[in-house]
Formats: C-alpha cells, structure tokens, sequence
C-alpha cells in the first residue's frame, strides 16, 4: 500500500513529466528545426574557416575581436 509521501512525489513526477514533454514539444513537435539564428552561426562559422583564405577576402570586410561575452566559446571552438 502506497503512503501518502508516495503519492504526491508520483504526482509531482507525472506533473513534472508532462511540463517537460510541454515545453519540448513546440522543439520536437515539427519536422524541421526552428531556425532562429542557426543560418548566423553558420555563416560566422565559414568565415572563421576560411579567414585565413586569399581568395575569401575576408580580412578586408571583417576583424575579429575574441573576447569575453555572449556566444564567446562558441566562436573560439569554430577557429580552433
């Protein structure tokens, strides 16, 4: 027999449960990924690539600054 703790943590479990499954459908729920800044990320991704690169020309249009703020792992993980 079930005591009473038991069955509020199951309940609690089953909340928590159907709250995750809620907030990952809109995610999960589609056939494609939403593609919020994923086409930007790519992008900077090919230029650090091929920064580098004398028929890019890249040097001439951008500088890149490696410093500390948002997405900064993301861009030092991409030119390593």
């Amino acid at each position: 027999m079930a005591t009473e703790r038991q069955q509020e943590f199951a309940i609690y479990g089953l909340c928590l449960v159907g709250l995750l499954g809620l907030c990952l459908w809109p995610i999960w729920g589609v056939r494609f990924l939403p593609m919020q800044d994923y086409p930007q990320h790519l992008f900077l991704s090919y230029v650090l690539a091929t920064f580098d690169d004398p028929s890019m020309n890249w040097a001439e249009t951008y500088s890149v600054h490696f410093e500390v703020g948002p997405y900064a792992l993301y861009y030092v993980a991409m030119r390593a």
